[in-house]
């Protein structure tokens, strides 16, 4: 009676779907193993700083790898602030106009006014 399990889906398109996920597995697996190759030497660092202390925190992180590359933020408020400064800036052609919806600010809500 089979194995309990009904597939939505053909034995063909089961293939297609292991065959795809593998392909992404393996295209991950090299992308990984490149990344700590070409990053060898901040491993290292940071394994002889783990065994010289059981823990570590940001400014040990800071003082063997340096600043970080982009701005910290610190605070949710900041975390919001920055990505919505980055959705303004790619907002999709035709949607120029649309002013998105932001905690506290006023909406022209006209359309939803009865007349008296």
């Amino acid at each position: 009676m089979g194995d309990g399990m009904n597939k939505p889906y053909s034995d063909a398109t089961g293939k297609e779907i292991d065959e795809e996920v593998k392909r992404i597995v393996d295209e991950q697996w090299d992308r990984t193993v490149k990344l700590l190759t070409e990053k060898k030497d901040i491993l290292e660092k940071l394994a002889h700083l783990l065994l010289e202390q059981e823990t570590i925190e940001r400014q040990d992180l800071i003082e063997t790898l340096g600043p970080r590359p982009f701005k910290e933020m610190t605070t949710y408020e900041e975390y919001v602030a920055e990505t919505s400064q980055k959705d303004n800036k790619s907002t999709p052609a035709g949607l120029e106009d649309v002013q998105p919806n932001t905690p506290g600010a006023k909406t022209d809500s006209s359309s939803d006014k009865k007349d008296s």
